[in-house]
């Protein structure tokens, strides 16, 4: 199986999520390859700068260059 994340702005639940995937990254205890995270961009903003946001907020890194 896989772990699914769902986030987006509207949640608030980033910032958290950022910190606790980094934690378990970090220790080993979770492969990045074993999660899938997906995310809303606000569509106010330009997409690369909503997603680079989203992905700072998540502590991922940014794949999008505004």
């Amino acid at each position: 199986g896989y772990r699914l994340i769902d986030t987006a702005t509207g949640y608030g639940n980033e910032k958290g999520i950022g910190e606790v995937l980094k934690k378990r990254f970090h220790s080993g205890s979770l492969k990045r390859g074993d999660v899938f995270i997906t995310s809303k961009v606000n569509c106010d903003a330009k997409v690369s700068e909503s997603l680079n946001l989203e992905c700072t907020k998540l502590k991922l890194l940014v794949l999008v260059k505004a």
